[in-house]
């Protein structure tokens, strides 16, 4: 049953793991600009507004070159501006804000697909989707996630999940905030029919700057999953997480996040005999890690590819083999 769960990829993750940091490094150029463009969409650039003038904004990116938004579809941020900024009357234009404040509490959405078929030596199908939808509205920000993900290689079955998950904060101050996270997964491979699970914790912003932050926290979390090979039911767990955000350059930023999860309630492991489900004689400790981090780096406003190296454990699961879940993925993405 082992070797139905052996995954081609762990000789490379280390190299992967490598050329993800190697291309932050690569990409991480450009200083910052003075002027900041919010479009509705959520998304925003940073740059150097050029004029204001029939109902647009001309506005200079340093990636992305000259911008022409119409005035519905964004605001600009300015700060002091040099005399060469004219206005479309060809006055200069007036430091500060451009007549309005940054859009507030838009929703934000983005779909990720990526595909590899391959056939040959070596057969290969490879499937993951992702969508996440966003908003930020005074102090409370709503986060909604999910993830199919499936990979089948020389006919063994590598991965076949699928997980949602919604989270909620809330800022009690400049830099402590509360959170609630609501999550579903299943998974085929792990054997995991299904797994909900319901945080609450408390985190703190150590680091809160224009283009980088950094926040930790730790709370509680009710567990109720029913999985193959292990008791079902109702488990308490105590974790602490950590998430980062780099915004590297106008068209480019990094996000990061980790979880580890921990109940010191053991739970009974089975073992499988002549078809049938035994008891092992010991206990498994429940726990789990997680860490995720994406590089994205926009081609559009609307369009981004998207490099992802994804660790994940759980050490409940009946099947060793099957505990250890890593990889390392692409995918064309569309905001809107």
């Amino acid at each position: 049953m082992n070797a139905k769960f052996k995954t081609f990829g762990q000789k490379r993750s280390g190299l992967m793991a490598w050329l993800l940091s190697a291309a932050v490094a690569v990409m991480a150029v450009g200083p910052l600009k003075a002027d900041e463009l919010y479009l509705t969409n959520g998304d925003h650039l940073t740059g150097q507004l050029v004029r204001h003038g029939e109902g647009k904004i001309y506005f200079r990116s340093a990636f992305l070159g000259d911008l022409t938004v119409a005035e519905t579809d964004a605001v600009v941020v300015e700060s002091a501006l040099p005399a060469e900024k004219m206005s479309a009357g060809g006055k200069a234009a007036t430091p500060g804000v451009s007549g309005k404040t940054p859009p507030a509490g838009a929703w934000r959405a983005k779909v990720e697909f990526g595909f590899l078929s391959q056939s040959g030596r070596v057969e290969t199908e490879n499937l993951h989707l992702r969508a996440n939808v966003e908003r930020t509205q005074g102090r409370d920000s709503y986060r909604f996630d999910g993830r199919y993900l499936y990979l089948k290689s020389n006919g063994v079955l590598s991965a076949d999940r699928d997980d949602l998950s919604f989270r909620w904060r809330r800022d009690l101050s400049e830099r402590v905030f509360v959170q609630a996270l609501t999550s579903y997964d299943k998974d085929k491979v792990k054997l995991i029919n299904y797994d909900f699970t319901q945080n609450i914790g408390m985190g703190y912003k150590l680091v809160q700057l224009t283009r980088q932050t950094v926040s930790v926290g730790s709370g509680v979390a009710a567990q109720y999953r029913s999985a193959y090979g292990i008791d079902s039911g109702l488990t308490y767990l105590g974790q602490v997480f950590e998430d980062y955000v780099f915004k590297i350059s106008d068209r480019v930023s990094l996000t990061q996040d980790s979880n580890a999860q921990y109940s010191p309630v053991a739970s009974s492991r089975f073992a499988v005999a002549n078809g049938q489900l035994a008891p092992a004689g010991g206990e498994a400790q429940n726990y789990k890690l997680t860490f995720h981090s994406a590089l994205q780096g926009m081609i559009t406003r609307a369009l981004s590819l998207n490099l992802r190296f994804e660790y994940e454990y759980d050490n409940a699961v009946l099947e060793r083999a099957a505990r250890t879940d890593q990889r390392v993925t692409s995918s064309l993405g569309y905001s809107f």
